[in-house]
């Protein structure tokens, strides 16, 4: 199980290189409208989940991910994640995923591996059979944390998802807001998806679960960045997604 699961930093560091490469084509990132619903999200102290959607370039949700990722961890603001990596993920299932998160909740938790009731242990990685108890275990090694943020790729996720048939997307989704519920701080959720998924899009249009932004312009303005002629306009009325996201994680400290 352990040898199997994917390096968090690896899948990081990947993800920042990727965005590079795509940066130094098309620079994309948010609208007006679209930070001030993620400020407010961000500050809100009720625990929450946000559906980061990518409308015209598929990976703009996943260079968002790598812009908050790098505002958090220099904010200091502990954060887990589960994102796209360049190893093999054709073998990954769910519960790979989900034990990697919680060997990172356990590295900015570690006082859940020595608390006086009832600590998490290697028994209970052994006894886990079932996806329900990968999430309580999950449950259990957030618990006592005042704030953490949870980044998860859910295209990366929905591809396991029908794979393994562990769950049903929708089903995944409840997990994640049962741990919103239950959890004594305050936990942010960032799931990344993709518009032109089908499955994906119909989350962020009939699931309650929380605000919607779009991490690009959309496919039509996309293509106008293409040409030098529209890409400098366009541009200078939208902010630069890295300093957007580290004013608001020192604001929201």
């Amino acid at each position: 199980m352990i040898d199997q699961l994917p390096s968090h930093h690896q899948s990081l560091q990947y993800c920042r290189s990727m965005t590079r490469r795509r940066r130094a084509r098309l620079q994309c990132s948010l609208s007006s409208g679209n930070i001030k619903m993620l400020k407010a999200w961000a500050t809100n102290k009720d625990s929450s989940i946000l559906i980061s959607e990518a409308h015209g370039i598929k990976t703009s949700s996943r260079d968002f991910a790598a812009d908050l990722l790098d505002a958090l961890l220099e904010a200091s603001i502990p954060a887990i994640w589960s994102l796209s990596s360049s190893i093999d993920e054709g073998d990954v299932m769910l519960e790979n995923l989900l034990a990697a998160l919680i060997m990172q909740a356990i590295r900015v938790n570690p006082g859940v591996l020595s608390d006086c009731v009832n600590p998490v242990s290697v028994i209970h990685f052994k006894a886990t059979r079932t996806i329900d108890e990968w999430f309580r275990i999950l449950q259990r090694c957030l618990r006592g944390l005042k704030r953490l943020f949870i980044i998860l790729d859910l295209i990366l996720i929905n591809k396991v998802l029908k794979r393994d048939r562990s769950l049903e997307l929708e089903e995944f989704i409840g997990k994640l807001e049962d741990l919103c519920y239950s959890h004594n701080g305050i936990l942010k959720i960032v799931a990344l998806t993709w518009r032109t998924d089908a499955t994906l899009y119909r989350l962020s249009q009939d699931s309650p679960v929380g605000t919607v932004i779009a991490t690009d312009p959309g496919p039509r303005k996309v293509r106008l960045m293409k040409n030098p002629k529209y890409r400098t306009a366009l541009a200078s009325r939208r902010q630069c997604v890295s300093d957007v996201l580290k004013g608001i994680m020192g604001f929201s400290m």
